[in-house]
């Protein structure tokens, strides 16, 4: 606190009595100060999106703050509580201190962090909406060294989700037919529609023909999706032709086959489901 202007303002308690130690002084300049420092407004007067993933958005929220007073004072920090579709999802502080110059406004930020995955009971569910509604509940403390207020602030908003990947199958055929069995593979496809690239854990695949389960949980690790891009990831496999009910006379009719593809998509650990089934004629190479 500027004490000179403080001492211009608070000197004629000097005069109210005899002369006083050098505490009661001080007292009474520390009390004189409380008096005539007004309390700050301050306002959150917006958000922006500053970066995201299928799992969080990054967010910066700004600051307002009006100094009333003829004396410069300063934000020390700030608590705050974020609740996103009326879930309390997660708090924080900063203590990013701003100093407000006397009789101004001033602005500053601070940055929230949204975790989309304690929204919903799956990523899945919370990914199927376009937005999502938030509360920020914050306390700023604000003041100088003789006198502190702790002002509560709110802000309500949306916020914008970003959009799943799109999961497919593209192929499914048999790359060798034989009486020693068939050699099958599959192409899955992730489409990408987000302007930022998708780290992808694995896929987790499992496939049924004719109504048997032949492959379970095969995983393909190590793929990333690029932004607004489509990945294929392929899956070979071979299967014995017992194993989906056929004999070797069958081969010469050449059957349709059904099939059905089960797949989870693994990004930061959370689960993306996806199903598809069909058929696809056994043709002999």
């Amino acid at each position: 606190m500027n004490r000179r202007d403080l001492l211009k303002t608070t000197v004629p308690l000097a005069l109210l009595g005899p002369a006083t130690g050098c505490s009661t002084l001080q007292k009474l300049l520390v009390d004189a100060a409380r008096e005539l420092i007004k309390e700050p407004k301050v306002s959150i007067a917006g958000m922006r999106v500053t970066g995201m993933s299928l799992t969080t958005i990054d967010t910066l929220f700004n600051v307002q703050i009006e100094n009333p007073n003829p004396i410069g004072i300063k934000l020390a920090g700030l608590d705050w509580d974020l609740a996103v579709d009326g879930k309390k999802l997660a708090s924080g502080k900063s203590t990013k201190g701003v100093d407000l110059p006397k009789e101004a406004t001033a602005t500053s930020d601070f940055v929230v962090q949204f975790p989309l995955v304690e929204v919903a009971s799956s990523l899945f569910d919370v990914l199927q909406k376009e937005t999502v509604d938030y509360v920020l509940d914050a306390v700023f403390k604000v003041g100088t060294e003789e006198q502190s207020f702790q002002i509560p602030a709110t802000h309500k908003g949306k916020a914008p989700v970003p959009k799943p990947p799109v999961l497919g199958v593209k192929t499914v055929k048999f790359t060798n037919v034989s009486v020693a069995g068939l050699g099958a593979k599959i192409v899955l496809t992730a489409q990408n529609p987000n302007d930022f690239d998708i780290p992808v854990d694995k896929f987790n695949a499992s496939v049924t023909f004719n109504g048997h389960k032949v492959l379970r949980n095969a995983n393909v690790d190590g793929v990333l999706i690029k932004r607004k891009a489509l990945s294929e990831v392929p899956v070979e496999f071979t299967v014995g032709l017992a194993d989906i009910g056929l004999s070797i006379a069958a081969l010469a009719l050449k059957p349709e086959i059904s099939w059905k593809v089960e797949y989870n998509m693994f990004t930061e650990g959370e689960p993306l489901p996806f199903e598809k089934s069909g058929t696809v004629k056994l043709i002999s190479q």
